[in-house]
């Protein structure tokens, strides 16, 4: 399913692992002489400089990148990537000498997970969770989505992987990996134990996402109690900064409010509305 800048990517599979190689296939290329990645580095620390400055939750650090998925196979392959590539890329300065110039795609595909998390409510109808992104997030501030969810982190401790090729050493993330991730989210970003509180998760679709330069691996929920949702949710503080609120959604109006193109993120809109659809 395509719908703007989301694409279902079919994952034919019921889980999803990821080979982690040491450097991307670009990068592999370039060492081997085979190919020549322009990088222009000062307009690139003059971008993230200007990120920086309008926003101080913005950190650089190493997440992993997609370099490739094989739907059929539900295999990702990814390297590490710098969080400031992915931030800069497709930015245009505002200020200074550099003033007008536009960072290039520098092709860095951030690998997320992300949680649908769904539930029986006390008023007779099925809802699923929606939170409110802060204003301080990289793209899709103030809009709502189904979550949580984060970037999956570089695994420490990377062992080799025959078949990641040579001069491509790497690790493997396995689909327990990446639900880990998930609870961890989770736990930091709502202070919820997805193992306590949800049954046994189920991947949902896997998605690409061209506005965030993301590839998502949606994992499905079901809470074990029912919820009420006019109760509210849980707290919601400075810890948990990527989210500003947080409500169950009936069913019967996730088309509707799905439809609303300035609340909601362009995944959330994909993703409640094929929810909805299904019996």
């Amino acid at each position: 399913m395509v719908s703007g800048d989301i694409k279902a990517l079919g994952c034919a599979c019921s889980t999803v692992r990821v080979r982690v190689h040491s450097v991307s296939a670009p990068q592999q290329a370039q060492r081997e002489g085979r190919e020549k990645i322009p990088l222009n580095a000062e307009l690139i620390d003059a971008a993230w400089g200007e990120l920086c400055s309008t926003n101080t939750r913005l950190h650089d650090g190493l997440i992993l990148g997609v370099d490739a998925f094989d739907g059929s196979s539900g295999e990702f392959d990814a390297s590490p990537a710098a969080y400031r590539h992915l931030a800069a890329q497709g930015y245009t300065i505002q200020a200074g000498p550099r003033a007008g110039a536009t960072v290039p795609d520098l092709g860095v595909r951030l690998l997320g997970v992300k949680a649908l998390i769904t539930a029986a409510g006390s008023d007779g109808q099925d809802h699923v969770l929606i939170l409110r992104r802060s204003p301080e997030v990289r793209v899709y501030a103030n809009m709502w989505e189904v979550g949580p969810g984060g970037g999956v982190e570089v695994p420490h401790g990377p062992v080799p992987v025959p078949s990641a090729g040579a001069g491509q050493e790497g690790g493997e993330m396995t689909w327990t990996g990446l639900l880990a991730t998930l609870a961890r989210e989770a736990m930091e970003e709502l202070a919820v134990d997805l193992a306590i509180h949800c049954h046994a998760p189920s991947l949902h679709e896997v998605y690409a996402d061209h506005v965030a330069a993301s590839f998502d691996i949606v994992v499905g929920y079901r809470w074990k109690a029912t919820v009420n949702p006019k109760a509210g949710w849980c707290h919601i503080g400075e810890r948990d900064w990527e989210y500003s609120d947080a409500a169950w959604l009936a069913k019967a109006d996730t088309a509707r409010w799905a439809a609303n193109a300035k609340l909601v993120s362009p995944l959330a809109r994909v993703v409640l509305t094929e929810w909805a659809g299904r019996q």
